[in-house]
């Protein structure tokens, strides 16, 4: 069994536009899961672990920790 043992997802509404921008690292666009998963399962990977992180005293945000939580019900068996 191959597993994926740290990712992250985004989700470009979980960011603060004014800190990011003022940062220069600019607003990544959405972790479209279908897709990653569809690439993982390619690749020949059985499963990932995904993670959460409150960025919020750092980067203004939660860093997608609710997009975590959809992922992982939308795919209970792979994430």
């Amino acid at each position: 069994m191959i597993i994926d043992s740290h990712m992250h997802l985004t989700r470009k509404l979980n960011f603060d536009v004014k800190k990011n921008t003022d940062m220069k690292l600019g607003i990544p666009e959405d972790t479209d899961i279908d897709q990653l998963v569809g690439w993982w399962k390619e690749a020949g990977i059985d499963m990932a672990v995904c993670m959460g992180q409150d960025m919020s005293r750092i980067w203004g945000n939660n860093f997608g920790e609710e997009y975590v939580l959809e992922c992982y019900e939308k795919y209970p068996d792979y994430l």
